[in-house]
């Protein structure tokens, strides 16, 4: 790793968001475009499809119109026909009003008679009577056809001048009728069906702009516009479509609003090369681009609600990272860089710690949890957030600061010269401190300890320099000093400390008594002479280092949390012993078993003594407990209700060690307790001084409160003779018996008491 690669935990790696946020927006675009394409094409060719379909709608109207045409004339010469004929039927009746009246009944404009000789001699129109056929007329080449009956094409009357469309019939007699109809009757019935009406009516019959009818040639021949002469533009692709018998669509951007056409080609019968036809619709396309525009708005806008919602999700997963990140490296109280970010400072900087030392000063505050208890732990956290400060100001040279747990600090110092520096620095944060944090107008000292490591080019990972730096910090309160450099010494404290409590965990699961058990050492009664009681002190003799001292043992038992566990193992082996006092007779033998202050603060401490009492079947009265005096300074109503609790049911109580804590002196006569016991502490000044008036004192006061008092620690007889002339009621010592194994125990309750009395020494 490189010296100036930045720690990864510093800040997070942009490049895990900006790479797929490049991504994710390219996505987007093309995927924009696409939409945006998709939705065009998509109605343009919905339009197309509609166009197409009326399209050929319309060309097949209009092949249809071209056959209506050609019907319709032959259904007009066949009417006039019929017409002729009908009018010969009545030829007897022949006059001008019978005319006229078959004129009317056969709705025709004109019905003329002429005799054989070509005389026109009746007519629905009377200014015509008198006419005669001449040669080359139009009725003289029909006579002359020899043909009986005759529908002409429309032509002009040589009389009226007027254009009709004759009919004749060649009569028996030699006489012939003609009947006729104008030519304008027959173009307006015709007029309906030509190509500029029927490409109207379609037109108005849809939303088209404009129809056209296209020749071979693609020139516009009919339209509902006024623009027959134009051609279609886009004519060569067009043309190539039609050639193919192909429709063809097209965007006119030629036009004004950008029209949509669609060219098909029209199928007649009998059609020839230069009879074939198209027809060309023109659409607007401001619906479409219109409706183009709303779903693209509306596709876009969902494209950029989605978009909108992974950026604001990617946002919120870079802040939570962040969140946890900051949570993860630095401590939320103080905002120092934690234990873990420290761990992997440490990693990151192993290259360098080769080249040169560096030391670690791991700070603990000793009484926080003292701070805690008494004004809170809000202003607890205030005093820890004020700490870092204090601690930059007192350290002399370049470092940096780690909050390390609740209570304790780290700081790293770097470039360490000389050893000499790091012992200055650490008189310097304690000189600092002694002088008191203001914190809400409270002023408040802080007790420091400070354990120190020297990191060099042996250690060859970070958990053993932190290790050490625990273990140095951990003797600070062994030795009662206020800093301590590691050495090897400490770390083969911690193992014998560790190897200890695994022994001590094993006996108690296995119940192995060789390892831990009980010793008995006799309390004697100044009145009756006897042995009136035991205390029961726990004993350790480990594989590995032998006989331990109960202060190690215990010691370790609390410091790992199994003085539960070891407490209850303890008071099992005190209560069989009691069973078997009881069995042999001395049943009013008492046992005095101590009590730690972590068991007797359990909620369940009472409920389990009287379960033990039921369980061995003894009488509650063979039990003493005994209690240290320093377990009342801090917890004086809570400890002496257990006391309460207990003494309900039928055991003694104990008050040991009294004397070192002055606090309970006053309040003595409130405790729930039967039994005071002076500290030996002071039956060891009675060697320099007989004239010590302070256990006089305890003992009358104790005598007052009507308390039995139990002088320990008796090992001369200057001792004794005191405690007596000061009517101390039971004496406890090696100058009578020190602690003995359960069976001497017994054997001494038959043959001591009376070994005692011969010796006088009672």
């Amino acid at each position: 790793m490189k010296h100036n690669k930045k720690n990864k935990f510093e800040t997070l790696d942009m490049k895990i968001y900006i790479i797929p946020l490049l991504l994710i927006s390219g996505i987007f675009i093309v995927s924009g475009f696409f939409l945006l394409s998709g939705i065009r094409d998509h109605f343009y060719d919905q339009r197309r499809d509609e166009a197409f379909k009326l399209a050929r709608s319309y060309a097949r109207s209009i092949s249809r119109f071209s056959e209506a045409e050609e019907l319709i004339d032959d259904l007009l010469a066949e009417k006039i026909s019929m017409a002729t004929q009908t009018v010969a039927f009545y030829d007897k009746e022949f006059s001008n009003g019978k005319l006229k009246e078959l004129a009317r009944s056969l709705e025709v404009d004109e019905i003329d008679y002429y005799d054989e000789t070509g005389y026109l001699l009746f007519s629905n129109m009377e200014k015509l009577i008198g006419w005669e056929i001449y040669e080359g007329h139009p009725i003289d080449l029909f006579l002359k056809s020899g043909e009986e009956s005759l529908v002409e094409g429309i032509r002009q009357d040589v009389i009226t001048g007027d254009y009709y469309k004759y009919g004749y019939y060649r009569m028996d007699g030699g006489g012939l009728v003609q009947v006729g109809l104008r030519a304008n009757t027959v173009y307006a019935f015709l007029e309906r069906f030509s190509v500029n009406n029927l490409l109207l009516e379609l037109k108005n019959s849809e939303s088209a702009l404009h129809i056209d009818l296209l020749d071979q040639n693609l020139a516009i021949i009919g339209s509902t516009g006024n623009h027959l002469s134009e051609s279609l533009p886009s004519l060569k692709e067009a043309k190539e479509a039609l050639d193919r018998n192909r429709e063809y669509s097209f965007i006119n951007d030629e036009s004004e609003d950008r029209d949509f056409e669609v060219v098909v080609p029209i199928h007649l019968e009998n059609e020839t090369e230069e009879d074939m036809y198209a027809l060309s619709i023109s659409y607007s396309l401001e619906e479409t681009s219109q409706q183009i525009r709303d779903v693209s708005f509306f596709g876009l806008a969902a494209l950029m609600i989605i978009y909108g919602s992974i950026l604001y999700s990617m946002r919120s997963t870079y802040k939570k990272n962040e969140t946890l990140r900051s949570a993860a490296y630095y401590s939320e109280l103080t905002g120092l860089p934690n234990k873990l970010y420290l761990e992997q400072y440490m990693e990151n900087d192993l290259e360098k710690r080769k080249h040169r030392r560096r030391a670690l000063m791991l700070i603990r505050i000793s009484n926080l949890n003292s701070i805690n208890m008494t004004y809170g732990y809000h202003f607890g956290d205030q005093v820890l957030r004020a700490v870092p400060l204090k601690l930059k100001e007192s350290v002399v040279g370049g470092g940096r600061l780690f909050h390390f747990t609740a209570d304790q600090f780290l700081f790293c110092k770097e470039d360490l010269q000389r050893q000499e520096e790091l012992q200055s620095s650490a008189e310097a944060l304690t000189a600092s401190f002694e002088k008191p944090l203001t914190i809400d107008g409270i002023d408040i000292y802080l007790s420091l300890k400070i354990g120190m490591v020297i990191v060099d080019e042996s250690y060859d990972d970070v958990n053993s320099i932190l290790k050490d730096a625990s273990v140095a910090l951990e003797q600070t309160f062994k030795e009662g000093k206020s800093s301590i450099l590691y050495d090897e010494k400490m770390y083969q404290s911690i193992q014998r400390e560790d190897l200890l409590v695994k022994e001590m965990r094993r006996a108690i699961e296995e119940k192995d008594e060789h390892v831990l058990y009980l010793e008995y050492q006799p309390i004697i009664d100044t009145k009756t002479k006897k042995i009136i009681a035991f205390e029961a002190l726990g004993r350790m003799n480990a594989g590995l280092f032998g006989r331990v001292s109960p202060v190690e043992f215990i010691e370790a038992a609390e410091k790992n949390f199994i003085m539960v566990e070891l407490g209850s193992y303890f008071m099992d082996m005190a209560m069989r012993f009691m069973k078997e006092l009881e069995k042999n007779g001395n049943a009013d033998i008492c046992v005095a078993v101590n009590v730690s202050g972590i068991q007797l603060l359990q909620s369940s401490f009472t409920d389990r003594i009287r379960e033990k009492i039921a369980r061995f079947e003894i009488r509650p009265e063979q039990l003493e407990i005994e209690i240290t005096e320093s377990m009342l300074i801090d917890n004086l109503e809570m400890v002496n209700s257990k006391f309460r609790e207990l003494r309900n049911l039928g055991v003694r109580i104990a008050l040991d060690d009294f004397g070192t804590g002055y606090s309970s002196f006053v309040r003595l006569h409130e405790l729930h307790i039967d039994t005071l016991k002076i500290d030996r502490q002071f039956i060891q000044k009675l060697e320099n001084s007989r004239r010590d008036l302070i256990i006089g004192d305890i003992i009358k006061m104790a005598h007052r409160f009507g308390l039995k008092v139990v002088a320990e620690g008796i090992e001369h007889e200057m001792q004794r003779e005191f405690l007596l002339e000061h009517q101390c009621d039971a004496l406890q010592g090696f100058l009578f018996s020190p602690s003995v194994p359960r069976e001497k125990a017994v054997t001494m309750l038959e043959t001591e008491t009376t070994k005692l009395q011969k010796m006088q020494l009672l």
